[in-house]
């Protein structure tokens, strides 16, 4: 089955900052209070605090704070940190690419151990499903694992902090996935003044001041039937007009990059330098976007590796920043041609860029298009 990760720029009030298969991990944090967690500085940049021992400290430091009683917020919050710290903001692909590798065994382990207690093989799910969850998140650390669905299987064991669990599953699912009943279940017995209630008020942006006032107002959506009461859609761009139009020029990436890591593994970028200019005609107010389509193709079948989706409001070069990483190709033994193909489209529509973007629900309309094609074998052979 095919993975979509969408990347969506959040101008709703409704839920907070995201992005999915995005070049870095751009995840809102999670209020903990005075919760022990990784070392953060929330006045700096991403909080990522400069001296910290990321190489010799992050994957101990990370494995000792997720205890028996840690709660599921401050889980989050401390495997979110740990996903930052491996981001190119901070490490080297080299160092990241190891921990990573390291930090999800270890995580594994802990699931895999015999005659685990079913809460805490529960923790240990939705610690390894955040892991997942949030490293899918940036390019450069996805593994393709599913940790949404990993983090989901805890919820039944965790009837004590149902809240949290559920605010955390619908932090972590894949952009599309259906999140109301997340946030229901999130709301359902959570107390006034909680850190729960603390970040469930923060993501609809001190809209609704109160928990009361928040189920009032899923409730009053309940009524009109809202298949989205947690994300509003806006209303069209107002004044958008696609008959109206005149010529803008695009630039796009030259061509796919793909070099040879020093641990095996294949770096998928973009060529940056030198961008073409695409000259296009967009219609009066219409909101540009761009959809990135990225898959591995054996011969004529597309194969589960590296399958993503990226939808972003803007240019196409606004949507190419960073690299990812590709391992265990298929056998090429047969002599079927291994390759990456990435299409790429500019795109017009009049409905605004916000959480769940779904733009063809508006007046849409492709400007241009083109498949970059690159292969991976010639590339795993003559590293660079």
């Amino acid at each position: 089955m095919r993975k979509a990760c969408l990347v969506v720029l959040l101008l709703a009030a409704a839920a907070p900052a995201r992005a999915h298969a995005h070049p870095y991990l751009a995840e809102e944090a999670v209020e903990i209070g005075d919760a022990r967690s990784l070392p953060w500085n929330g006045e700096t940049d991403y909080g990522l605090v400069a001296d910290y021992d990321v190489q010799r400290r992050l994957v101990p430091d990370t494995l000792a704070l997720l205890t028996p009683t840690t709660p599921p917020l401050v889980r989050f919050e401390t495997l979110r940190r740990a996903a930052l710290y491996l981001s190119p903001r901070f490490s080297t692909p080299e160092v990241a690419t190891s921990l990573r590798v390291h930090l999800a065994r270890r995580l594994q382990a802990r699931v895999d151990r015999e005659g685990l207690a079913p809460r805490l093989r529960a923790l240990s799910l939705l610690d390894a499903g955040c892991f997942e969850g949030l490293c899918a998140m940036d390019r450069t650390l996805s593994s393709g694992r599913n940790g949404y669905g990993l983090a989901k299987q805890a919820l039944p064991e965790l009837p004590e902090a149902v809240g949290e669990v559920e605010y955390v599953l619908r932090r972590l699912a894949p952009a599309g996935t259906p999140v109301d009943g997340h946030g229901t279940g999130a709301l359902r017995g959570v107390q006034e003044g909680s850190l729960l209630a603390r970040n469930l008020l923060r993501d609809f942006q001190h809209e609704y001041p109160t928990l009361a006032a928040l189920r009032a107002y899923l409730a009053k959506t309940a009524e009109r039937a809202d298949p989205h009461p947690f994300f509003p859609r806006p209303p069209p761009v107002p004044g958008a007009d696609p008959d109206v139009r005149h010529e803008v020029v695009l630039l796009v990436p030259a061509a796919l990059s793909v070099r040879k890591a020093k641990d095996g593994a294949l770096v998928i970028g973009w060529v940056k330098a030198n961008p073409l200019s695409v000259r296009v005609e967009v219609g009066h107010r219409m909101v540009v976007g761009t959809r990135i389509d990225e898959g591995v193709w054996k011969g004529d079948e597309r194969i589960p590796a590296h399958d993503s989706e990226t939808l972003l409001g803007g240019e196409p070069m606004g949507a190419v920043d960073g690299e990812g990483f590709l391992r265990d190709l298929p056998d090429a033994a047969d002599g079927k041609p291994v390759v990456l193909r990435a299409t790429v489209q500019a795109f017009e529509t009049d409905v605004p860029p916000q959480h769940l973007w779904s733009p063809t629900g508006g007046r849409y309309r492709v400007l241009w298009e083109r498949t970059y094609v690159v292969s991976l074998k010639q590339a795993a052979r003559h590293p660079r």
